[in-house]
């Protein structure tokens, strides 16, 4: 939905990111995902500088992780060591946990949004879905790490709208030790 462009905050002197939008719908996202994205003070997840607009474009600066993704990861490795997955999830599942204390729900927990720093620090990012879609009752994310009661539009009691994260985290635990979906179907 978006452009992540590398930059140096000259003030500061530190490498950051900045994401814009170009496209117009999907712009009042960009606002909805910065502020849930701010309010989750956890080192598991990317840290928000600043919001702004600049030439009509909204965008925001958030810290630069140096070591691309776990998607990008998973390209060239295919499969992890069992240790290394552990260690991953552990990570992934510290910064859920601290996501979801915050009543939020991140509806796109996948590879792709797990960055990877110095030191193998992980952090999650992407929290365009988390507010979009909150209070509607719309199917979005990538398909293959979608919950299937999500899918289906099941009812889910409030208390267990946080499982369709688990689930996300569950797909990419599969995926980082089999090197496979859990599943091969349209």
């Amino acid at each position: 939905m978006g452009h992540v462009l590398k930059a140096v905050d000259e003030s500061l002197r530190r490498d950051v990111a900045i994401k814009v939008v170009l496209s117009r719908p999907h712009q009042d996202m960009l606002q909805g995902e910065a502020i849930a994205m701010a309010r989750i003070r956890h080192e598991k997840v990317v840290q928000i500088y600043a919001f702004g607009t600049h030439q009509d474009l909204p965008y925001f600066v958030m810290e630069y992780m140096d070591g691309g993704d776990l998607e990008e990861i998973l390209e060239r490795e295919t499969v992890l060591q069992p240790v290394v997955a552990l260690g991953l999830l552990e990570k992934m599942a510290a910064g859920l946990t601290a996501i979801h204390e915050q009543g939020v729900v991140h509806r796109d927990v996948k590879p792709g949004n797990v960055l990877i720093g110095k030191n193998y620090r992980v952090a999650l990012t992407d929290f365009g879905l988390a507010t979009a879609f909150a209070e509607r009752d719309v199917v979005a994310g990538t398909p293959l790490y979608i919950a299937p009661e999500v899918i289906r539009h099941d009812s889910v009691p409030d208390e267990l709208r946080f499982a369709r994260d688990q689930y996300s985290l569950a797909v990419a635990a599969f995926e980082m030790l089999t090197g496979d979906a859990p599943f091969d179907a349209e």
